[in-house]
């Protein structure tokens, strides 16, 4: 059985002039993560994945979306974490990349949190990689990642999306 949430995305949450981001969180072994919201089209578990020949480890295979093949890859290694079996909490989080969408790979979805900008901490310019910066609640601290970035470079995602 396969389940799906749709997530709707208002107007307000890509206003440049909020004084507070949208985030999709996720757990990735024992480290938190977290999307701008905006970068999220829809949430599958239960999906069936074929995997591709001779693709690099990150690239779990393709996914069946309403008749169209979706590249799908898993966060954990493309993140150089330690990967481990899927679990019934693993999930799909879809993601539009240009002219096509994206799964990836994440082990359990959080929740959406709304971060006030005085959370958000900076990271160093050369030292960030896929991560743009750090939230910080309490004293939690959530990885936030740029999907392109994660998408550059993956094969069987048109270049166009990248």
């Amino acid at each position: 059985m396969t389940a799906t949430r749709e997530l709707a995305t208002p107007e307000s949450e890509v206003c440049p002039h909020r004084t507070s981001h949208r985030y999709l969180t996720f757990r990735l072994g024992d480290a938190d993560y977290g999307v701008p919201i905006v970068t999220v089209r829809e949430i599958k578990s239960g999906v069936t994945i074929t995997p591709i020949a001779n693709a690099p480890a990150y690239v779990s295979g393709l996914m069946r979306l309403r008749g169209a093949m979706v590249p799908v890859v898993d966060l954990r290694p493309r993140l150089a974490r330690r990967t481990a079996g899927y679990s019934r909490f693993t999930v799909i989080v879809l993601a539009p990349a240009a002219s096509t969408t994206v799964g990836l790979v994440v082990d359990a979805v959080s929740e959406v949190l709304d971060l006030p900008g005085p959370e958000l901490l900076p990271i160093p310019e050369n030292g960030g990689g896929f991560v743009t910066g750090l939230a910080r609640l309490g004293e939690e601290r959530i990885a936030l990642l740029d999907t392109a970035r994660i998408l550059d470079g993956v094969p069987f995602i048109p270049t166009a999306a990248r």
